[in-house]
């Protein structure tokens, strides 16, 4: 019961806005693991400075920093940045910001370990590129402002829709032209077309027969963390399905102008050209609509994995048990769904 309590009360403070605050930044660059040339481990800027020692490290490692010049008597906010950008807890748990206050002359030592999650979205660590250890502090100005959390969401929630939208748009042109080539009234007119209307049916079944989440699994393999895997994931499955959906749509339109076409003596392509393609367009643009918002709704669970947006923020704070950020991610979820499909819903009754 305690647990609950600890879990649901949080979500019932979304994360979404703070008091509006003026912030005193600074970071260095570090190299994890250590190659040949390694960063000097120091940085000054604006009267600041800050060292860390060793200014290389493995996973795990322990590492001492000192800096100067900061907002004396402050609580200092201390936290890891990979390459991608990505930002990691360095406190001992690993679940919370770690928070060192500065002295009477501006001045902090703290000391910390490289997280065990520094390389895990980084695509090739023999590369090692540049890690960042950022130093922030606060002071409030009155009035509100987007927290941290929910600048995080608003990007989240845009790298999301833009995941759906390419991943649609990739997906609408491959499958436009592969659903003519898996329409039976079309395929059906010599034995070798015939061969690929089978061939290319069963290649759009087994496709859409694997879950896009796996299929997310098998390119964050392939290309990494990030929401490329996730936009490779959506557009494959996007293609099968709306290939599958398309070719429908061609089998089912008024076989007359198809059968007076090809009494003129028409090759396929003008048959397509002349007696389908004037069927076909409201229904496939309404088609290509609802799939994005089905795109939208499983971009996020796509992100679950590592696929980048809402998604991989959810599951990011769910490790760090920021309740309250979750509860901002859920209800910013929820508000995209219902937006794209109130609009998706009166696009497709103009169209329809």
């Amino acid at each position: 019961m305690n647990r609950a309590v600890q879990i649901v009360r949080p979500m019932l403070k979304p994360d979404f806005i703070q008091k509006r605050r003026e912030q005193n930044e600074m970071w260095v660059e570090i190299q994890v693991p250590c190659m040949d040339n390694p960063p000097s481990g120091t940085n000054q800027l604006n009267g600041k400075s800050a060292t860390i020692t060793p200014s290389c490290a493995r996973v795990g490692e322990a590492m001492v920093a000192s800096v100067t010049g900061l907002w004396p008597d402050t609580d200092t906010n201390i936290w890891w940045d990979d390459p991608n950008g990505q930002e990691k807890m360095i406190s001992p748990t690993e679940d919370t910001m770690l928070v060192v206050r500065a002295d009477a002359e501006g001045k902090l030592n703290a000391v910390f370990r490289v997280p065990t999650t520094a390389l895990i979205a980084v695509p090739d660590p023999s590369i090692s590129p540049p890690h960042r250890v950022y130093f922030r502090q606060y002071h409030f100005l009155g009035g509100i402002e987007l927290s941290f959390i929910g600048r995080e969401v608003l990007k989240g929630a845009l790298v999301t829709v833009g995941m759906a939208l390419m991943a649609t748009i990739l997906g609408m042109l491959f499958a436009i032209p592969i659903s003519f080539f898996a329409a039976n009234n079309l395929m059906s007119s010599n034995a070798i077309t015939y061969v690929i209307y089978i061939i290319v049916r069963t290649l759009l079944n087994i496709l859409r027969s694997v879950e896009s989440l796996i299929i997310a699994i098998v390119f964050v393999v392939i290309v990494g963390l990030g929401p490329f895997a996730g936009v490779l994931a959506l557009a494959v499955h996007t293609i099968a399905a709306l290939a599958k959906l398309y070719s429908e749509v061609i089998e089912g339109i008024d076989p007359g102008p198809i059968e007076a076409i090809r009494a003129t003596g028409a090759n396929w392509i003008q048959v397509v050209r002349y007696s389908v393609v004037p069927q076909i367009i409201p229904p496939f643009t309404a088609f290509t609509i609802y799939r994005w918002d089905i795109n939208t709704r499983s971009a996020t669970v796509i992100g679950l994995v590592g696929g980048g947006g809402l998604g991989y923020l959810l599951i990011e704070l769910i490790r760090i048990n920021d309740m309250s950020g979750v509860s901002a991610v859920f209800i910013s979820i929820a508000a995209i769904v219902i937006a794209l499909d109130y609009i998706s819903a009166k696009v497709r009754e103009r169209l329809v």
